[in-house]
């Protein structure tokens, strides 16, 4: 049975370090694991009333995350914290 696996790089700069690293390591994982790459860039910023009426993308986004048995998440620090992005891109996973 193989495992479904989504990819988030908290990185959005075209050559970023993370997202090599993460290339690198997902060719290193088993064959029947399926991997795909989550794009967060494109997601605009959370707001509560997505809960209410939630965009097209969001709702993509979230049957994707749905769908998936496990992640992996590549980021760098910025400011002793999570990237801006990543962190956006959690909260809309995650609500309601």
């Amino acid at each position: 049975m193989s495992k479904k696996i989504g990819v988030m790089v908290g990185s959005l700069r075209a050559e970023s370090f993370n997202k090599k690293a993460a290339k690198a390591i997902v060719e290193l994982l088993p064959q029947d694991f399926e991997v795909e790459f989550l794009e967060i860039g494109n997601l605009p910023f959370y707001n509560e009333e997505f809960d209410v009426e939630t965009p097209e993308i969001i709702e993509k986004f979230r049957e994707k995350i749905t769908e998936k048995d496990g992640f992996i998440i590549f980021t760098p620090e910025y400011n002793r914290s999570v990237a801006p992005a990543l962190k956006n891109a959690i909260d809309i996973a995650t609500r309601p």
